[in-house]
């Protein structure tokens, strides 16, 4: 039945970590240790090297055949920054999940942060030649780049990535993030984000930029209401929150309200 977790603890697909370590021995307070809840619902704590010795790969045989839980596994390693050890279940994720992107992104990313990145090409570009070009994917796919230091490629494939879906967020952030290093701003190349027809996230950091950089109001609430018109039915949430938190924050209440 394979390896069973220490002390007879029933912690299968229950794992909520607090970080991770090596330390033998610890308190909730400790940030060396893994935070776990058994059947009971009490919470375990465990060093990451035994964790990985002796629960992982219990908990991998439980839920080999079952994508979905396999996928919620190796995602909580990824959060813990456990890579090499799940890379098996991550290839087994790969030929058995009936959701072809999700399965090539996590065996991509597990190849990434294993210094696989010629591996985590070719599944990314397999997936490609297969099913057609997808946002994520290609994110993805700018990433292997960007790790082998060719960034203007990795630009490039990420701006075309936003093009598919210009909501997408940690490639919208990314972007900003490559344009405020590169031009000490990233407001122009955001600009480009907000005209394409789908675009409404990149007009929400664009308003708060107009009220916390340039202090027009005017300007922010154009944007905002862009933002409101163009996103999804029902109004995404974090939209919402936003636009109430960027206008609050700033004393401009009857605006949130509005």
């Amino acid at each position: 039945a394979g390896i069973m977790p220490s002390h007879g603890e029933d912690v299968k697909a229950q794992k909520r970590p607090l970080s991770t370590g090596d330390k033998t021995s610890g308190t909730e307070e400790d940030p060396q240790l893994l935070k776990f809840y058994n059947s009971e619902g009490e919470p375990v704590f465990i060093t990451k090297q035994n964790f990985i010795e002796q629960v992982l790969p219990y908990n991998l045989q439980e839920a080999w055949e079952n994508p979905d839980e396999l996928y919620q596994l190796i995602q909580g390693m990824f959060d813990d920054n456990i890579f090499m050890e799940v890379q098996a279940a991550a290839e087994q994720l790969y030929a058995i999940d009936p959701i072809p992107g999700r399965g090539a992104t996590m065996l991509a990313i597990c190849y990434m942060h294993t210094d696989q990145l010629d591996k985590a090409e070719v599944v990314l570009n397999a997936y490609i030649n297969e099913h057609g070009e997808d946002e994520i994917i290609l994110t993805n796919l700018a990433k292997v780049y960007s790790y082998r230091e060719e960034h203007d490629k990795a630009e490039e494939i990420l701006f075309h990535s936003l093009e598919l879906d210009p909501n997408q967020q940690n490639g919208l952030e990314w972007y900003m993030a490559i344009h405020t290093r590169k031009d000490g701003s990233f407001t122009k190349s955001l600009e480009r984000i907000a005209a394409m027809p789908q675009s409404w996230r990149a007009q929400l950091y664009l308003a708060e930029s107009a009220l916390e950089e340039e202090g027009d109001l005017t300007k922010a609430m154009k944007l905002y209401r862009e933002a409101l018109e163009r996103s999804p039915d029902p109004v995404e949430a974090m939209a919402l929150q936003k636009i109430s938190a960027g206008l609050g924050q700033r004393g401009h209440w009857n605006e949130a309200i509005e």
